[in-house]
């Protein structure tokens, strides 16, 4: 059995001293590349999940949450966790090749790609015209304002990196008409911010996605 560390730096040494409480056990049963990214990707998944129905208890009920960058292996592993809870997921991706290949990994959820002039169409039309309720976005930028544009009241823009390289610009009276709540996420505060019963729940599931979707684990 192997023992993964959780936010301890040396993450290329051979051997690593740090505090049992940030030691999880892994399940001989799963294989060490797995293992590896466990923890941090699902713990963020999780995360960006009871933030988006802290924000709105029944986002991806009715209304699918739409997540940006969902190629990424955070966004496929968020896809596998929302799947488990019944909940609906849109996802955006840069490029029509990246759209095919996320398509091919989750036949029934609907993919587009922000190259398409009409990807803010698409998403609406697959939210069946209704105003997004939460959207989850690693990228920030000059997209945002887009994002902001499928928001409906009370929306929730959560956000959990920043990849695009400019400030994000966007009319501020948008966000007061509708009482939209920009909210960040950040795996660095799980251990902080998160109850020990929750955090060994959260370990659960993520042996659990590792065991039932290795190949979201590449």
């Amino acid at each position: 059995m192997l023992f993964r560390s959780i936010q301890s730096p040396g993450a290329w040494a051979e051997r690593l001293k740090t505090r049992v409480e940030l030691l999880t056990p892994i399940p001989a049963d799963l294989p060490d590349a797995t293992a590896a990214q466990l923890l941090p990707n699902t713990v963020i998944a999780l995360l960006l999940l009871r933030a988006a129905q802290l924000a709105v208890p029944d986002a991806g009920r009715d209304v699918p949450i739409l997540m940006t960058a969902a190629g990424s292996s955070v966004a496929r592993i968020l896809t596998v966790a929302a799947r488990r809870r019944d909940l609906k997921v849109v996802s955006a991706v840069r490029s029509r090749t990246g759209a095919k290949a996320l398509s091919a990994r989750f036949p029934a959820m609907t993919v587009v790609s922000t190259a398409d002039r009409d990807w803010v169409d698409q998403v609406r039309r697959a939210a069946g015209g209704r105003p997004l309720q939460v959207i989850i976005d690693p990228v920030g930028g000059a997209q945002v304002s887009e994002l902001v544009s499928l928001l409906g009241d009370d929306g929730a823009l959560l956000f959990y990196g920043g990849l695009a390289p400019e400030p994000m610009t966007l009319p501020s009276v948008q966000l007061a008409h509708h009482e939209i709540t920009f909210k960040g996420v950040s795996s660095a505060r799980w251990l902080q911010t998160t109850s020990a019963e929750q955090r060994r729940e959260d370990v659960r599931e993520a042996i659990e996605i590792g065991r039932a979707a290795p190949e979201q684990f590449e």
